[in-house]
């Protein structure tokens, strides 16, 4: 006869190594999405978010290799709990509940900030000067290890220093200090990615918007260091454009009918009859106001400067989705994870679980451990459907 608790623990190693590789292979998916459509964005590769957000990917991959792992190891009967070393549980469980929900909630607040300078900034702008560039930088990586360094910081410091290795228990701790293990990890965070993501959303990011105009720009002479002079959409006469040149050049010398600035001398005549030719003028008259505002443009001599292609619908459809996805990554980590830390600062705060039978605190739990994993399977899901 079968033993309904081995048929149990075979389950449910079963679903977890299910979750296991789901976490991973989404993940995997997602910094693929992330390093390859990268370039074909409206604001092309040189953006700090990747980078952010494939080490938030890099370390959801580390959630199912490292903690989940060992919860799968006791569940397949390989090693029972209390034979795994005290410093990994620790370590696993500092990892799963603390560290990561922390550089989840600040990587969005980073997440956010990045996108308010790029797009307060005028990112189609900064697109025409960061068009050859790497997605990957010095400056980018540092603003990527942010949250990995607050973490690092904080978090370890907080719930590590004065463990006690030896009992590995927390019974040296004062309810206090347990408690601000998820206040400080897990709530007050997840609050502030609330509310800069949604203040995100609601903000009108209107220079953006001003820099979302069909791009072309005719650039007329000077070297690369003077300022750009724009085309303003008057277009001088022909007779105009011959007497400007002639009073520069008043001393010229005639050749074969030809003056050394370049004309028959016929047409200097004022008298003259000037035909009147074509122009495409390439729908450039509504930049010179933007170009002025550029600071280290291309000057090339009687040529066209081409602006990277973009378009409104192109940056209003990328800010929309940046809004959105900053907003419900924000909203999806307080759902998964601050129901666990609630639940455990209740706990935690009532005098040794009253009010609490053991099977309600196993299966409480439990389920919201549950959820606290399944953080990490749905984010990317969020961010995939960013880059899409």
């Amino acid at each position: 006869m079968a033993d309904p608790e081995t048929d149990n623990k075979g389950s449910g190693a079963n679903i977890l190594l299910i979750v296991i590789i789901s976490i991973v292979g989404t993940n995997v998916l997602m910094i693929y999405k992330v390093l390859v459509q990268a370039r074909e964005k409206v604001r092309g590769p040189s953006r700090a978010k990747h980078l952010i957000l494939i080490l938030q990917a890099s370390g959801d991959i580390l959630v199912g290799v490292f903690p989940l792992n060992i919860r799968l190891q006791g569940f397949l009967g390989n090693n029972a709990m209390e034979d795994i070393d005290c410093w990994q549980r620790i370590f696993a469980h500092t990892f799963l509940f603390h560290l990561m929900p922390f550089v989840h909630a600040t990587g969005i607040i980073v997440l956010v900030a990045e996108s308010l300078l790029f797009w307060g900034r005028q990112g189609v702008y900064s697109a025409a000067h960061s068009a050859g560039r790497s997605w990957f930088s010095l400056r980018y990586l540092l603003a990527s290890l942010v949250p990995w360094g607050l973490g690092l910081l904080v978090v370890l410091p907080l719930v590590l220093v004065g463990f006690d290795f030896e009992t590995c228990s927390v019974m040296d701790y004062s309810i206090p200090r347990i408690q601000s293990f998820y206040w400080i990890t897990i709530i007050l965070p997840g609050i502030l990615a609330v509310v800069a993501a949604w203040a995100f959303s609601i903000s009108s990011l209107s220079r953006a918007s001003q820099w979302a105009q069909p791009s072309c720009a005719l650039i007329f002479g000077g070297s690369p260091t003077a300022p750009p002079y724009a085309f303003d959409g008057h277009l001088p006469s022909y007779s105009e454009a011959i007497h400007t040149r002639t009073e520069k050049n008043k001393d010229t010398v005639k050749y074969d009918g030809y003056t050394t600035s370049g004309f028959p001398k016929e047409l200097q005549d004022s008298s003259s009859v000037v035909p009147n030719f074509p122009v495409d003028t390439k729908s450039c008259s509504g930049y010179s106001k933007h170009l002025e505002a550029w600071d280290d443009p291309l000057i090339c001599d009687d040529s066209y400067i081409e602006v990277p292609p973009t378009n409104t619908r192109d940056v209003q459809s990328t800010i929309w989705w940046e809004k959105w996805s900053r907003l419900g990554a924000a909203i999806l980590f307080c759902a998964c994870s601050m129901p666990y830390a609630i639940m455990d600062l209740i706990i935690v705060s009532s005098s040794s679980g009253e009010g609490w039978s053991d099977s309600g605190h196993s299966t409480g739990l439990d389920a919201l451990y549950r959820l606290q994993v399944l953080r990490s399977l749905i984010s990317p899901l969020v961010w995939i459907n960013e880059y899409n």
